[in-house]
């Protein structure tokens, strides 16, 4: 307890003017479950499509359905409300705005998936003697050419041989889960954990990898 004490306390000390705001701002977020649900919404469906109208419409269907987040700044709150009257006219502008604004909130716990950005902060991670599980966003499936997309995702990971730990939800990697075909399911997700786990030991680093 001391040690935590001391650990949190030095943490405390170390945070700036920004991260201190955006942290309050994240505790504002979990006090308000509904919210967190909206933001999870927003980041796993609203920016996947690479059409401006079709991931504007994710979004505002999103902001109707489930209201605006209150944990938002007022400024914030008043974009979005005003996004929801002229997104739709406006979905060039509009969409590639709110999405990078969500990036940049993000930031600092959401990274580029891509090879280069990624290993480069598990090389910074691993010098400073952490490690880091990573976890590839985009838990929502439309059948299972998504489902095996995101398989190939996690095959494709597995071959960087910087990440050692990987979280890999069934769902997605098995877009058709159902108690009526259970034993059908369970064939199915086997097969394809097993495609990971032996993707995972074959790397030459395998012995310490974990998934």
């Amino acid at each position: 307890m001391a040690l935590a004490r001391e650990l949190q306390t030095r943490a405390g000390e170390l945070q700036t003017g920004a991260e201190r705001r955006q942290l309050a701002e994240l505790d504002g977020m979990l006090q308000r479950p509904a919210d967190k649900v909206t933001v999870t919404q927003l980041t796993d469906q609203a920016f996947r499509p690479d059409s401006a109208r079709r991931g504007i419409d994710q979004f505002l269907h999103i902001l109707d359905t489930r209201g605006i987040p209150q944990f938002f700044h007022w400024f914030d709150r008043t974009t979005l409300w005003s996004l929801q009257w002229v997104g739709r006219l406006l979905a060039g502008i509009a969409f590639p705005l709110a999405k990078r604004k969500m990036r940049r909130e993000s930031a600092q716990v959401i990274l580029p998936a891509e090879d280069m950005p990624i290993t480069k902060h598990l090389n910074r991670r691993r010098e400073a003697g952490l490690r880091v599980n990573v976890n590839i966003l985009g838990e929502a499936l439309l059948g299972e050419d998504e489902a095996k997309h995101r398989l190939q995702r996690y095959l494709n990971a597995l071959r960087l041989p910087d990440i050692e730990v990987i979280s890999v939800k069934i769902s997605t990697i098995y877009s058709q889960i159902s108690p009526l075909a259970r034993e059908h399911g369970d064939g199915t997700v086997r097969g394809r954990r097993g495609r990971l786990a032996a993707s995972a030991v074959s790397n030459q680093d395998g012995d310490r990898r974990q998934f």
